[in-house]
């Protein structure tokens, strides 16, 4: 079950939409990239996480293409968390038009 945190405001074209959704996991955080179609485009995520538990980096990328009423998650990243940590995440989409939107969530875990 997906019990968003946070989800920044969704990139969108005028029919279809990408997001970034971000789920507490207990132990860190999810972030999830979802889209509802149609859209076409491709997508980077970068996670981050620094402090006590350690330093982590993960980017994952990939292109869609998603026809009318279609929704998918095309990416999920996770990440381990202790207090203390500084954790971020980027999503940066490009649309087949050329435009790029950035979303972005950033935490201080207590």
């Amino acid at each position: 079950m997906l019990a968003f945190v946070a989800c920044a405001s969704t990139a969108s074209t005028p029919e279809g939409a990408v997001a970034l959704g971000v789920t507490e996991t207990g132990s860190g955080y999810a972030f999830h990239v979802l889209a509802r179609g149609p859209a076409q485009g491709a997508y980077t995520l970068t996670a981050l996480k620094s402090g006590a538990s350690g330093t982590s980096r993960s980017v994952q990328s990939g292109r869609f293409d998603l026809t009318g009423g279609t929704t998918d998650t095309l990416s999920v990243s996770r990440t381990n968390t202790a207090s203390g940590d500084h954790v971020t995440a980027e999503l940066v989409v490009t649309w087949a038009s050329g435009q790029t939107t950035t979303e972005s969530f950033e935490r201080m875990v207590r």
